[in-house]
């Protein structure tokens, strides 16, 4: 992310389904994406925070995984 001079926030979750939290609070932030480096279980949490995210309205924050 440096190396192309992109601004970005690195967290860490501390507790079970913090991911979540974490990926519905940056949606309704207005981050344009969600970048994760983690197992399956991170992934499954952080899309279902990025899901109840978009309840009441419509937000859509693209999302990556890297394994």
């Amino acid at each position: 992310m440096k190396k192309y001079n992109l601004d970005y926030d690195l967290v860490l979750t501390e507790r079970p389904w913090h991911a979540a939290d974490l990926a519905e609070k940056g949606a309704r932030d207005g981050y344009d994406v969600v970048i994760i480096a983690s197992g399956d279980g991170t992934a499954n949490e952080t899309l279902n925070g990025l899901m109840r995210a978009r309840k009441p309205v419509l937000i859509k924050p693209p999302w990556g995984r890297l394994q």
